[in-house]
């Protein structure tokens, strides 16, 4: 953006204009070489002659100005960085001048002859005010007051004196001057300590509440603060938000019991809940909300606060069905909106290789690997303001069902993995019930003759191997309690 800066003390500056400043016959067009034009210009200016003003600003600018016989008078204005046209309406403004453009030239004339030639007042729609400021900067209230002036309206910045210059109709002079003056306060900065929100997601929030284009919000990262500098009206209401972001995060506690049961033929499809539940004990209602109960399918349901201790009723069922055994029940806490992950299993390793070759030798390298293998859950809770958990639940159960040779002689296990997601919305102490996680395990079964069967090549005679398939199904049941840990007051 290029810019100007004009500062003319006396009215010999005339003589740097080329073109004279007066002449008699009617209108005087300012004719003189044109420089090139410019976005913004900066006038200090003491008792200098309208018309040289006013070819200084044709010059400096794109406007092609025409001026009356009877414009006349002194100027003294000091303004910066302010485009020519607004600077061209406060000239003319203090001394009573208007301005009639048409097809692209701008007449130049005083308020009577304005007047005299289309009948009405040209002021009687605007009107120049000056409010000083007493704390704000003026750059900071125009970019809030530009918003709300009138198409026709201008609003200036005079930083010698602190001021800002409103040219607007009278109805909005006054609520120009009005904002100006209620803005026009003294800001005050307070930090705010957080305990558990962290200080960039707070400014970020804060950003909607404070002063637009006068408050500044700063985020220290370090001692985890929020700074913030506004009115002190705007206080109270930032205090407020500031409270209610830094809350004490609410937590889940889960209970968890992953059972396994050894299905039978006459389960061999898995566990029919439909007979466990409704006809084995007569709780029907307790597990409503179970979506399936038959054949290989994901079996999620919930069970009511008040009924939570019948699913332990519903384990002394699931014997009848086959052998049940208790892997594993842990307890865990879980921050709100946060994940956490329970295995049961074990991790396979296995390693592999590669080369890197130069031009004269190749060097081997081997790499560890882990893979989890068994039951492994993911939970993330969500807690709602009405005392409800959305649990998002993924359940996965891998097994190795055979290990994979490469050519370099490493064996790399390929693991079979079934594993499903949901979300279940539930209440505070419910109990959710994820089943038909099947799976099949090969049993290899050795039955020898002591001694004879361990000799070489001739025990084969003397011992036999039975190789069987154990299908089981693991039910895991997930009790939820919601931990709010309320502010202890000092």
């Amino acid at each position: 953006m290029r810019k100007t800066y004009i500062y003319c003390f006396v009215p010999l500056f005339v003589f740097f204009l080329s073109g004279a400043a007066g002449a008699d016959d009617g209108l005087q067009p300012a004719v003189f070489k044109q420089q090139a034009p410019v976005d913004r210009v900066s006038l200090d200016i003491k008792g200098m002659d309208i018309v040289d003003v006013l070819k200084m600003l044709a010059a400096r600018s794109d406007m092609n100005l025409v001026i009356d016989k009877n414009v006349a008078g002194r100027v003294t204005v000091f303004l910066k960085d302010v485009h020519p046209k607004d600077a061209l309406d406060v000239v003319l403004a203090s001394n009573n001048l208007v301005a009639k453009t048409d097809s692209g030239i701008t007449r130049i004339m005083t308020g009577q002859d304005y007047e005299q030639a289309f009948g009405v007042k040209f002021y009687d729609a605007k009107e120049l005010r000056r409010i000083p400021l007493m704390y704000a900067k003026p750059q900071d209230l125009i970019s809030v007051l530009n918003q709300v002036k009138s198409s026709i309206g201008v609003i200036l910045a005079d930083d010698t004196t602190n001021s800002i210059i409103l040219y607007d109709t009278k109805e909005k002079n006054g609520q120009l001057a009005k904002m100006a003056e209620d803005m026009d306060a003294p800001l005050k900065a307070q930090a705010f300590k957080l305990n558990y929100a962290k200080a960039e997601t707070v400014a970020s929030a804060l950003l909607d509440v404070v002063t637009k284009n006068i408050a500044q919000v700063k985020a220290d990262n370090r001692t985890n603060q929020v700074i913030v500098i506004d009115y002190e009206s705007r206080m109270d209401k930032i205090r407020e938000l500031v409270a209610s972001l830094d809350e004490r995060t609410k937590e889940v506690r889960i209970e968890a019991r992953i059972i396994q049961i050894n299905l039978t033929d006459k389960t061999s499809f898995g566990i029919d809940w439909e007979y466990v539940l409704n006809k084995k004990l007569d709780i029907k209602g307790v597990f409503g909300q179970v979506i399936s109960t038959t054949g290989n399918k994901w079996t999620i349901g919930t069970a009511a606060p008040k009924e939570a201790n019948d699913y332990k009723a519903v384990i002394e069922a699931l014997k009848t069905v086959g052998r049940t055994k208790i892997l594993s029940s842990p307890r865990l806490t879980v921050t709100n909106n946060e994940s956490a992950k329970i295995l049961v299993g074990s991790k396979q390793v296995y390693v592999t290789t590669s080369a890197v070759q130069s031009q004269t030798t190749t060097e081997t390298a081997e790499s560890v690997n882990f893979v989890d293998v068994g039951v492994k859950l993911f939970v993330t809770p969500n807690i709602s303001h009405d005392g409800f958990i959305s649990m998002k639940v993924r359940p996965e159960v891998s097994s190795v069902v055979q290990n994979y040779q490469t050519a370099s002689g490493n064996i790399i296990p390929i693991v079979e993995t079934s594993e499903a997601e949901t979300t279940v919305l539930v209440e505070d102490g419910s109990t959710i019930v994820i089943g038909g996680l099947m799976k099949d395990e090969k049993i290899k079964t050795v039955n020898k003759i002591p001694l004879l069967g361990d000799i070489p090549f001739l025990g084969a005679l003397f011992r036999n191997t039975i190789e069987d398939i154990k299908k089981t199904e693991l039910v895991i049941f997930l009790t939820c309690h919601i931990l709010d840990f309320k502010k202890v007051e000092k």
